[in-house]
């Protein structure tokens, strides 16, 4: 049996609840993507177009300062008892990050938090700038999907446990999934929802880090 913890990154690894807001406010591309949103949640564009929109706005700009900006992002105060719990169950868990945020966050992830891989939106670069369109990227209601072709791809057909953490209700799909689900620093839209296992109303990562801790002890222990 493998063990699978899957973290949403935007709000629930870091204070910043989206990654795309604060690339918009650092790039002062705010108010346009103001009117593409107002576009998709009136339903008069859809999600793909919606990222493409987004994204031609930044058509041009430098990958160099892209990242930068995103280097900037902190993770949530305390993330290092969260790095403790990983570092503990190196051998017995796979951390990976599900997220519609953008991938030098997963990298990040890895790099920072000793995550073992990540599942983010994927930017089309070309000769070091944007090209306004992207790669790869995680449907609005498609971390489940995402994350279970993760498990066909990488555990060699092994059946996995799944533990997920996120925030919003777009990670409703991925709960639906797996074996333990905690919402964390939440939406509170996401009480009406039956697949989600503890509500952890807190945004202290630390209290994040010893449920996960027991939840990991038990689901190993099964």
């Amino acid at each position: 049996m493998v063990l699978v913890v899957a973290f949403d990154v935007d709000g629930t690894l870091t204070p910043i609840s989206s990654s795309w807001s604060f690339m918009h406010l650092m790039l002062n591309s705010q108010h346009r993507a103001k009117n593409n949103f107002r576009l998709f949640v009136d339903g008069l564009i859809s999600y793909d177009e919606w990222v493409y929109r987004e994204f031609s706005l930044w058509a041009g700009i430098s990958v160099d300062i892209f990242n930068k900006i995103l280097l900037y992002l902190p993770w949530r105060s305390g993330i290092e008892e969260l790095v403790r719990v990983r570092q503990k169950y190196r051998n017995n868990a796979l951390f990976v990050a599900v997220s519609g945020g953008f991938n030098l966050l997963g990298e990040r992830a890895v790099r920072e938090l000793g995550f073992n891989d990540y599942i983010m939106v994927v930017p089309k670069t070309c000769n070091g700038v944007l090209t306004g369109y992207v790669e790869q990227y995680i449907d609005l209601n498609g971390k489940g999907e995402a994350l279970m072709e993760y498990a066909r791809r990488h555990l060699g057909g092994e059946e996995p446990r799944f533990i997920c953490i996120g925030d919003n209700i777009n990670d409703v799909e991925m709960f639906k999934i797996c074996n333990f689900s905690i919402a964390f620093c939440f939406n509170k839209k996401l009480y009406k929802y039956k697949y989600i296992d503890v509500f952890l109303n807190t945004c202290n990562i630390r209290n994040l880090a010893k449920l996960l801790d027991k939840v990991i002890i038990a689901l190993a222990n099964k």
